[in-house]
């Protein structure tokens, strides 16, 4: 398992998703499968593991304001938090797609995972949020790093 430092974490994000070709002619798994393969097998230098220094996040929302108004997101956010204090980080892959009235219905909602288990990408794609997604195509996709 490599190490990588948190500030390098959006450029190890996304060399992961170059090199499983992610993009927006993916479908929604692969994104998944991308995702849970750089939580599952990259740890973050000075996180701990253990102690929910590093957990991912899967939350699914219509953003009610800004450029992406009106679409529906699925995003994998995963959460890095330093030892030392240093504050979080989040590395978000953020699904897009066209919202109808399908996904208007859908409630916005999360849900937490605090370890990269063995069913984790089966665990994710068994939330409403992905249910809700899957078979579509993708209408945009991106990546960014926050500093909360």
């Amino acid at each position: 398992m490599t190490g990588f430092r948190v500030a390098d974490g959006l450029e190890r994000l996304r060399s992961r998703l170059e090199a499983r070709a992610v993009d927006t002619s993916s479908t929604p798994e692969s994104c998944v499968d991308a995702m849970v393969a750089f939580y599952a097998e990259e740890r973050a230098k000075r996180v701990d593991l253990a102690t929910g220094g590093d957990m991912l996040l899967v939350q699914w929302q219509r953003p009610r304001r800004g450029p992406h108004e009106g679409m529906f997101e699925l995003e994998l956010v995963r959460q890095l938090s330093p030892r030392r204090g240093d504050g979080m980080t989040q590395l978000a892959l953020t699904l897009r797609f066209d919202s109808d009235a399908v996904l208007d219905a859908l409630p916005n909602d999360n849900r937490w995972f605090d370890r990269p288990t063995t069913g984790l990408a089966d665990d994710i794609r068994s939330t409403p949020g992905f249910q809700a997604v899957t078979g579509r195509t993708l209408a945009g996709l991106e990546t960014r790093a926050d500093r909360v």
